[in-house]
C-alpha cells in the first residue's frame, strides 16, 4: 500500500481544492492510502466531509501566517508520523512549505503540482520553485500553457513536468421541470438566450467585460445574464448595475450547491478571465452540453475548440464577447450543436476517471523508487 499525502494552503471553496476532492474519491483505494494537510485553519465542512466519507484522513497544520516556520515542522511530524511515501504538494503556499516539511521528514518521493499561470509571481518566487526544484521528482503541470509557462519563467526542465489534465466527475441531468422552475424564478423566458457565468468576484476573473457587453446589449431585451459567485468586488458589481438600470437584465447570486442546475438552465457559459491554469468551469460546462465563451488565457483554448465547442476571445475585448453572444441569440440551434461538441470533448479528454487513471499511473511510476530503498508495501 503507496501512502500519500496532499499538502494544499486550504480547502476553501477554489477549482483546485474542489477538484482534489473528487479525485481522491475515486483513486484506488486498494493501491494507495490517502491522506490530505491543510495549512491554514480555512476549510470548508462539505469538502472535509467528502475526504473523510472517501476514507481519506485530514489534518490541519494551524498555519498562522506565513512565516510560521513552526508550521512546517508541524507538516514534517504529520508525515513522520503517518509513514508517508508519496508528497504532493498544491500551489505556492502548500508548495513551498509542503516540499520543505518532506524534505525534513526524509519523505521518499516529493510532487509538486502548479495550476496557473502564476505571472503575479516575483523573482524571488521562482527562485524558491527552482532551489525546491532540485528536491521534487515530478511536476503536474493543469495545461500545457501552465507547462510552458513555469519552462520559461522558472527554468523548469521539461522532463520534470507532466500535463495531468482536469476531470470532471459524472454529472446528473437536470430534469426540464427543474430547468424551468430555475428560469421562471428569475423571469427568464424560455425563448431568452441566458448567459451563465460562476466566479469569484475579484480582479483576476473580469467580471466588468460581462458587465460592460451585456449593457451594450440593452436593447435586446431577451438576453439576460446570471452570476455566480462571492468575493469583494460583489458590491461594486451591484452598484454599476443599479446605475446603468441593468436589474432585469443582470442576476447576481451566490454561489448555489446546485450549481449544476443553473448552468443547465443556462444556454450559454461565460468566462471571462485575465489569468487561468485549466478551468474546472469550462469543462462542468461542456460535460452538461453548453457552449461556451472563453478569454484565451491559460489552457482555456486547450479545453475549447474555437469555432467547434464554443469561442476563445482576446481577454478585456468587452466588444468581441458581444458579437459571441450575438451569434448564438442570432443562431439558436448552433449554440446546441456547440454544446454536444464540448460535451464529447469532455468524455473524451476531461473526466474525473481519466484524471485519477493518469495520476495513479504517475505515482506507481514513482513508487519504483521506493520500492529500490525499500520503502512502501
Amino acid at each position: 500500500m503507496i501512502k500519500v499525502m496532499r499538502v494544499i494552503p486550504n480547502l476553501g471553496m477554489g477549482g483546485a481544492e474542489k477538484r482534489m476532492a473528487a479525485l481522491l474519491s475515486v483513486m484506488d483505494k486498494n493501491k494507495f492510502c490517502f491522506s490530505v494537510c491543510a495549512l491554514q485553519d480555512k476549510n470548508k465542512d462539505f469538502l472535509v466531509r467528502q475526504l473523510s466519507n472517501a476514507g481519506v484522513k485530514f489534518f490541519n497544520a494551524g498555519m498562522r501566517s506565513a512565516l510560521d516556520l513552526g508550521a512546517v515542522f508541524r507538516v514534517a511530524d504529520i508525515i513522520k508520523s503517518e509513514n508517508i511515501d508519496i508528497l504532493h504538494t498544491h500551489m505556492f503556499p502548500g508548495n513551498t512549505a509542503g516540499k520543505l516539511a518532506g524534505i525534513i521528514a526524509g519523505v521518499p518521493v516529493i510532487v509538486g503540482n502548479e495550476h496557473n499561470v502564476d505571472d503575479w509571481k516575483h523573482p524571488w518566487h521562482f527562485m524558491v520553485d527552482r532551489l525546491l526544484l532540485k528536491k521534487t521528482d515530478k511536476v503536474i503541470m493543469v495545461s500545457e500553457k501552465v507547462r510552458e509557462f513555469y519552462i520559461a519563467k522558472a527554468g523548469y526542465k521539461r522532463e520534470k513536468t507532466v500535463v495531468i489534465y482536469n476531470g470532471v466527475e459524472d454529472i446528473p441531468e437536470t430534469s426540464a421541470e427543474t430547468r424551468r422552475e430555475i428560469r421562471e424564478k428569475y423571469g427568464f423566458k424560455e425563448e431568452d438566450l441566458v448567459c451563465v457565468t460562476a466566479a469569484r468576484y475579484i480582479p483576476q476573473k473580469g467580471i466588468e467585460l460581462i458587465l460592460s457587453a451585456a449593457e451594450s446589449l440593452r436593447d435586446i431585451r431577451g438576453i439576460k445574464f446570471i452570476l455566480l459567485g462571492e468575493g469583494p468586488l460583489r458590491d461594486k458589481y451591484l452598484e454599476f448595475i443599479r446605475e446603468k438600470n441593468l436589474e432585469d437584465k443582470i442576476t447576481v447570486e451566490d454561489v448555489k450547491p446546485d450549481i449544476y442546475s443553473y448552468i443547465s438552465s443556462g444556454d450559454v457559459v461565460l468566462l471571462t478571465s485575465y489569468r487561468e491554469g485549466f478551468s474546472n468551469f469550462i469543462i462542468e460546462a461542456g460535460a452538461l452540453g453548453k457552449p461556451v465563451i472563453a478569454t484565451d488565457v491559460g489552457g482555456n483554448g486547450e479545453a475549447v475548440e474555437d469555432g467547434v465547442s464554443g469561442f476563445i476571445i482576446k481577454p478585456g475585448d468587452a466588444s468581441m464577447l458581444r458579437e459571441k453572444i450575438l451569434y448564438f441569440w442570432n443562431n439558436r440551434s448552433r449554440a446546441a450543436e456547440f454544446g454536444a461538441a464540448g460535451r464529447d470533448t469532455v468524455r473524451r479528454k476531461f473526466t474525473i476517471r481519466k484524471m485519477a487513471e493518469e495520476t495513479e499511473k504517475l505515482y506507481l511510476a514513482l513508487a519504483e523508487k521506493i520500492n529500490k530503498r525499500g520503502g512502501a508495501d
